[in-house]
């Protein structure tokens, strides 16, 4: 059943995250590991630089060798994501849970903002369940209501008939 124009969805909400394709790149291009550590800990030094208090760690480290992030490859699936990217939209604009969240900030600044709408729409669900539980409540008034005066009508009806 649709619900002011839009859809319902299975899911909860959609996060959308949008990021431009100059971010996109820095971001999946700049990681770095240390050769040296075995857990494979990776940085990236404009997102997530390695503690400051460790100059030796900074000067070891060296671009992750991911076939995955090759610039070519980076390109074809952003030219692959922007040919699909108007179809997406159409499909997931039926939905009524589409949350849209700018990305293009820190770790730690795109976290706040998903973490703010996922308080947000949280917050909307509830009252949307309190609207609706309020509603059904009104309804069972009317309805009790209702019946109390048509049983009124009948005892009156049947009172004059005597």
């Amino acid at each position: 059943e649709e619900v002011g124009g839009k859809l319902p969805s299975g899911i909860t909400f959609y996060y959308r995250l949008t990021v431009d394709p100059d971010t996109q790149r820095r971001r999946a291009l700049g990681r770095m590991v240390d050769p040296e550590d075995p857990s494979g800990v990776s940085y990236h030094l404009e997102f997530d630089p390695p503690p400051e208090s460790d100059p030796a760690l900074a000067a070891r480290l060296v671009p992750v060798e991911d076939p995955q992030a090759a610039d070519a490859l980076l390109l074809q699936r952003t030219a692959s994501y922007s040919e699909e990217k108007a179809a997406l939209d159409v499909w997931f604009g039926m939905l009524d849970n589409v949350v849209p969240i700018e990305a293009n900030g820190t770790v730690d600044e795109v976290f706040a903002s998903v973490i703010g709408k996922v308080e947000e729409m949280n917050q909307r669900k509830e009252e949307e369940e309190a609207a609706r539980v309020a509603a059904e409540e009104e309804a069972e008034r009317l309805r009790v209501e209702a019946e109390e005066k048509a049983e009124e009508e009948r005892l009156a009806a049947e009172e004059e008939a005597e």
